[in-house]
């Protein structure tokens, strides 16, 4: 009856850390783009700044393709702005999906924790119940127990006789 319980607590756990991965590779792309959203931000404050400081019948050129485009002052100014707006609002939208990755990845830790620990409590248990096995028959051998005193006893006489 363990041998199941093991292998669904294996693939239990193999599963979580599955979905570990997957939402650390998320969350890296994430911090990824919402990098470069910050830097085309920067840039369009920056050029937006140096824009405005100069006079008003200053010919300005918007880059289309291959060619430029002869602009007014306030045009390149809203358009910038506009750039700006977009990309804090993607910057925002990213920044949402990572708390959601993160609180998943959160749950999935723990479950992941808490599978792994379930797992070394079995093999404790496995392990005492053969030291505790290896210690009776010792004593038996050494004739410090009688045959019929290994049922009856209990985990605190076990734990109070010498050990080598």
């Amino acid at each position: 009856m363990a041998a199941p319980l093991d292998l669904e607590l294996k693939k239990a756990f193999t599963e979580l850390q599955a979905k570990v991965i997957d939402t650390q590779q998320k969350v890296k792309l994430a911090d990824i783009q919402i990098e470069q959203l910050s830097k085309t931000k920067k840039h369009a404050h920056l050029t937006d700044t140096e824009i405005m400081t100069l006079v008003d019948e200053t010919r300005m050129y918007e880059g289309v393709g291959r060619m430029f485009i002869l602009q007014s002052k306030g045009v390149i100014h809203n358009q910038l702005l506009e750039k700006q707006r977009i990309a804090e609002e993607k910057i925002k939208e990213l920044e949402d999906t990572i708390c959601l990755e993160t609180g998943l990845e959160g749950t999935a830790t723990v479950k992941l924790r808490t599978t792994a620990a379930c797992l070394e409590r079995m093999d404790m248990q496995r392990e005492s119940q053969r030291s505790c096995s290896r210690c009776l028959l010792r004593k038996l051998i050494l004739g410090m127990v009688e045959p019929k005193g290994i049922r009856r006893m209990s985990w605190k006489a076990h734990s109070s006789l010498p050990q080598h």
